[in-house]
């Protein structure tokens, strides 16, 4: 509603600047307004693409058991505009299209209260496999928050005080570091309620473990995306990412060559619950991830 699209430039009007007071918000609650609006019109996908979005450039995730309750909380506010309209002077063929937008807002609302679908999803991968847009498809088609190492371990050690992208950051002692804090932040966003991809490449058992255990300790669904993609198409990917220069991830050949040297294979208890995916084209992973009993297991 106060969002506009004018001559290529992104407008936010009817703001609240006048009052010192009222226009000091939390972020998530101002966000979960967007994304009710974008839920109310349907546009679910974008919603959730907006989102972790957000959750991504911010790190924002303890927010996250707070943005059904927010997300409620504006649906009511509109509920609450429209039955105050109801109550003027109008056409009836009027009063009766706000009645109804009342009562979608209310049960829109009344869907936030519903808990979701509880499961915990890990990549399995080479770099250049499709994690990433896998992840990203999952989460629009689930619902999911997407976690990504690439983002966690330039975070986390920019703000311990490492400078940039130095080699440091890749050591053994870091790497454990950094798919610790995924799975504390995995845990941050399952306990505010919403299901979890980790985009990591998951290459070594320990790896693997440290989220199997856990999510077998919170009694969750636990599953492995096992991305399969021929080793060529994997090289191209890699080539091509490298000369954009905007893809966060700084693996280049070198680094999937001493990954598919070093990669410790599934076990059988992890084959049991894992996936397969054929990443060799944008059509072959959408036909994987949509097919939704396969996945969940139902």
């Amino acid at each position: 509603h106060n969002m506009a699209l004018h001559e290529g430039e992104l407008i936010l009007f009817d703001a609240i600047e006048f009052n010192t007071y009222l226009n000091h918000i939390d972020v998530i609650s101002d966000l979960a307004f967007l994304l009710m609006d974008l839920e109310y019109r349907g546009l679910l996908r974008h919603s959730r693409r907006l989102l972790n979005y957000y959750l991504e450039l911010t790190g924002d995730y303890e927010g996250v058991g707070l943005l059904d309750f927010y997300k409620a909380y504006r649906a009511m506010v509109r509920a609450k505009v429209a039955a105050l309209r109801v109550a003027q002077e109008m056409e009836p063929n009027e009063r009766r299209s706000v009645m109804g937008e009342m009562i979608r807002y209310i049960d829109l609302a009344l869907s936030y209260t519903e808990e979701k679908e509880a499961f915990w999803a890990i990549m399995h991968g080479f770099s250049g496999s499709g994690k990433s847009t896998c992840a990203l498809l999952m989460v629009e088609e689930y619902g999911a928050l997407r976690i990504r190492s690439d983002v966690e371990r330039i975070r986390m050690f920019e703000r311990s005080g490492e400078d940039g992208l130095e080699e440091g950051i890749y050591t053994p002692d870091a790497t454990k570091a950094t798919y610790e804090r995924l799975l504390e932040l995995a845990i941050s966003v399952y306990e505010g309620g919403y299901p979890v991809i980790v985009d990591a490449t998951f290459l070594k058992q320990w790896q693997r473990q440290l989220f199997l255990e856990r999510s077998s300790e919170v009694e969750v669904p636990f599953l492995i995306l096992d991305l399969q993609c021929d080793t060529e198409i994997m090289c191209n990917r890699i080539v091509e990412r490298s000369g954009t220069g905007i893809d966060i991830s700084e693996a280049d050949l070198d680094v999937l060559e001493k990954q598919m040297q070093t990669a410790e294979p599934l076990s059988n208890k992890e084959i049991e619950i894992c996936f397969v995916i054929d990443c060799s084209s944008m059509e072959s992973i959408k036909r994987a991830i949509t097919n939704r009993a396969q996945i969940l297991k139902e």
